[in-house]
């Protein structure tokens, strides 16, 4: 998984595809989503970028997060499909699906 930078999110994400996971340090719930979204970004070659909702309010606040963890699939920058709350790993393969290019 790759971290997202301190400031310029909306520049570093400009043109790039793969899954935001919104996740906080005390969410039980996202440790599993973490296991099963390494294997998904091993496994199909998407990237995961993740992101603290406590140190990166402001990016939360940008895709509207209101319960972690939640998953935004992004194509070329542009946020195209959502999972909130710990989903199957089928779910997760299917969001990811959604990033590439048709």
């Amino acid at each position: 998984m790759e971290l997202i930078p301190d400031e310029g999110f909306s520049e570093f994400v400009k043109g790039k595809s793969g899954l935001l996971k919104f996740h906080a340090l005390w969410c039980g719930p996202c440790k599993a989503v973490n296991v099963a979204l390494e294997v998904i970004s091993k496994e199909t070659g998407v990237t995961v970028y993740s992101i603290d909702i406590d140190t990166h309010s402001d990016v939360a606040a940008l895709y509207g997060i209101s319960a972690v963890p939640t998953v935004i699939a992004i194509q070329n920058g542009e946020a195209v499909a959502a999972l909130v709350g710990s989903q199957t790993k089928a779910k997760y393969v299917e969001l990811a699906e959604k990033t590439i290019g048709e």
